[in-house]
């Protein structure tokens, strides 16, 4: 590798983890047994669903009367199509759906939803199923108009490109950096072991633009994924092009399964005992400025870049003096992980995680 491409590559994580600092301490939440609980891995679900709905107003300049909001990802030609429109006054009777040139292809008659939700009283369903030609629309409801939206059946990657997000964040190694990080993870505090004990804590994912670890937004994700794949997997339609590493070489996995993998594996490591749980690694010790994961500046007191603190789910408040969190049980976490191996439950990815080995922690 030249040092042109690494130096491509170390500025491109860099903007990417910029942006991922900025986001989180505009909306840093506590959870439970979570100091300083970020929920970056939610938060960028949150942030891909807004890029999938659009939000739309009567008139460009005026006070906004109606709205749409769709699915701006498009639609597979033969699959269910519907959007929602809301105002605060009653909605017309009907809707248009036109090509971006204007040309009209079809009407229908706007579905009222009962219910309200904050400042919206009115509420409809569009639905257009019955649209199938394959080309780029808007919806029209009165004066306001969706973003355009594609019917089309070359969607299939989308999924698997978002994928790259979590490849990006891995932790042990990360494919997106080629460089092993965090290798020492960790050494335990609070918890029934003494404190400073060593359990392999490597692995899972860093958290938005810094590099702590929560088993609270790994756990969902992970189960999001495994999820994802059961849904869906009667369609083979999962593209496999990366390794367990994450690596650019298929290895007859789908690559949704590979990074739910990298996930579980993670949890696991954090459940070495039927009474023992972990769920975060690290802590506000971390923000001590911007530095590619590999070149870990943090010393948490056994040695700069050395171990890292893992902290035990005991129920109860965690963390760095105002940055303790509100915990009162482990009932949200415990949930969650369980939830998370269930869902693996439903396939057997041989050579990468034994089914007996989920099936132990299902049983704790």
């Amino acid at each position: 590798m030249t040092s042109a491409t690494i130096g491509s590559r170390e500025r491109r994580v860099k903007n990417f983890m910029v942006f991922g600092k900025n986001t989180r301490a505009a909306a840093r939440r506590r959870s439970e047994n979570c100091p300083v609980f970020a929920a970056p891995l939610r938060r960028c679900v949150g942030m891909l669903f807004l890029l999938t709905i659009g939000h739309v107003s009567a008139a460009v300049g005026s006070e906004p009367e109606i709205y749409i909001r769709l699915n701006q990802l498009g639609f597979e030609p033969h699959a269910y199509k519907s959007a929602v429109v809301f105002s605060r006054q009653p909605l017309p009777a009907e809707f248009r759906i036109v090509n971006t040139i204007s040309t009209f292809f079809l009407t229908g008659n706007i579905k009222p939803m009962t219910g309200s939700w904050g400042q919206f009283g009115y509420y409809g369903e569009v639905n257009f199923t019955s649209l199938q030609r394959e080309d780029q629309y808007l919806i029209k409801v009165g004066s306001a108009q969706s973003p355009e939206f594609m019917i089309t059946r070359n969607r299939n990657e989308l999924p698997d490109q978002l994928l790259e997000f979590m490849r990006q964040q891995r932790c042990g190694y990360n494919p997106y950096v080629d460089a092993a990080c965090h290798t020492f993870d960790g050494r335990t505090a609070f918890g029934p072991e003494p404190p400073g004990t060593y359990i392999d804590a490597s692995g899972g994912w860093h958290d938005a633009g810094d590099q702590l670890k929560y088993l609270l937004t790994a756990s969902n994700a992970t189960a999001q994924m495994l999820l994802a794949y059961e849904l869906t997997k009667q369609n083979g339609k999962f593209i496999d092009r990366v390794n367990h590493l994450g690596q650019p070489a298929a290895n007859d996995v789908p690559d949704l399964l590979d990074e739910a993998i990298w996930g579980l594996n993670w949890m696991l490591r954090l459940h070495p005992a039927p009474d023992h749980l972990y769920h975060q690694v690290a802590d506000d010790r971390d923000h001590k400025g911007f530095r590619l994961p590999q070149n870990e500046t943090v010393d948490y007191g056994w040695g700069v870049g050395s171990y890292r603190v893992v902290y035990f789910a005991d129920g109860k408040p965690q963390g760095l003096r105002q940055y303790q969190s509100e915990s009162n049980g482990v009932a949200n976490l415990a949930g969650r992980y369980a939830g998370a191996l269930r869902c693996s439950l439903a396939f057997r990815p041989t050579g990468f995680i034994r089914r007996t080995s989920i099936s132990s922690r299902m049983r704790c």
